[in-house]
């Protein structure tokens, strides 16, 4: 991409941003991993074909492309989603094991949980034993927690700040060695930086 009279590199997360340009000139071009099926804006025929089954709660409705081999055009046809998504919220994990078995086996399900904080992996486990695909299972408790922790994250040493993330993600005390290699890192970071 010219920025300035120079030629910069584009990139999403740590995928490169391609021109549209870069392609032949073709009745249709299919690019993926989009979850959105889309018209690569500015083109007439560059699309991103996206996922053909719905995963996220705000996915829109899967769609395919159909193209006409005679004159290029492009028609989308909407997919027909088997499984419903849904979010449960639930209290304690009995809670989630009743509303669990009132959903439908081919529901995909994200679960969250009010007031528990943390499971063990076969509470997991028990869960995910019961039917409906589980996508995905949260903590509101934790996500409080973090909000806290961003707000007064001033008031904490890295080394605090460090052994409350790892808290949070494995539910364990980070080991003495764990934190001297964390400390050690910064401060190499640290001397890259001011070098």
């Amino acid at each position: 991409e010219q920025i300035n009279g120079k030629t910069e590199m584009v990139s999403v997360g740590s995928a490169l941003a391609v021109s549209p340009s870069v392609f032949p000139n073709c009745n249709y071009v299919a690019l993926g991993h989009l979850h959105t099926n889309q018209l690569v804006k500015g083109t007439k025929n560059i699309y991103y074909s996206g996922a053909t089954t719905i995963l996220r709660l705000h996915d829109e409705t899967p769609c395919i492309n159909i193209i006409n081999t005679n004159d290029g055009s492009v028609c989308k046809t909407q997919l027909t989603n088997f499984s419903n998504i849904i979010k449960l919220s639930a209290s304690t994990q009995n809670d989630a094991i009743k509303k669990l078995k009132k959903t439908n086996k081919t529901d995909l399900v994200y679960l969250e949980f009010e007031k528990v904080s943390s499971l063990s992996n076969p509470d997991i486990k028990d869960l995910k034993s019961i039917g409906p695909t589980i996508l995905s299972i949260s903590f509101a408790a934790q996500k409080n927690n973090r909000k806290a922790l961003v707000a007064n994250a001033k008031n904490y040493s890295p080394k605090q700040l460090f052994s409350l993330f790892y808290q949070n993600k494995t539910q364990n005390q980070p080991s003495e060695q764990m934190l001297q290699l964390f400390l050690s890192l910064m401060e190499e970071e640290n001397e890259t930086t001011n070098a």
